[in-house]
């Protein structure tokens, strides 16, 4: 691929990340109290530098036929807030980019950030909606 390629892909790859990153920050700014949002903040850089370490190990690990990371874990730290880590590390070093399932799992870990975040928006109301409609 030419280097003009690669280069509008990361790009656009970081503007996109930029932009899932919004909604989760602007809900923890927005309704955590004061002195928890830093916090918050805080954890969730932790948890994207703990995914990305998680990544470059296991892809290291997948070089030289080392014990690899359970794909367990690696979503887990995503869903626990490190997905944008996770992220950065797939696409940095081109690691769990082609397994489908993998990447399936990923994005509703995705997915699930941004609908919490969006629901925090709103009040609740997108979970109560759901709620009503499996509750009958």
């Amino acid at each position: 691929m030419p280097k003009e390629n690669q280069a509008t892909i990361r790009v656009s790859s970081l503007v996109l990340l930029a932009v899932l990153l919004v909604l989760p920050l602007a809900a923890i700014w927005r309704l955590a109290a004061p002195f928890v949002a830093p916090w918050l903040t805080l954890w969730l850089l932790l948890a994207s530098a703990i995914t990305g370490l998680l990544y470059v190990g296991d892809k290291r690990r997948a070089g030289q036929g080392g014990r690899r990371t359970p794909e367990s874990v690696l979503h887990l730290w995503s869903l626990l807030g490190g997905w944008p880590g996770a992220w950065l590390a797939q696409q940095g070093l081109r690691h769990k980019t082609a397994k489908l399932r993998f990447l399936a799992v990923f994005w509703l870990t995705i997915l699930l950030h941004q609908l919490i975040a969006l629901d925090l928006q709103l009040h609740g109301r997108i979970f109560k909606l759901l709620r009503g409609l499996v509750l009958g």
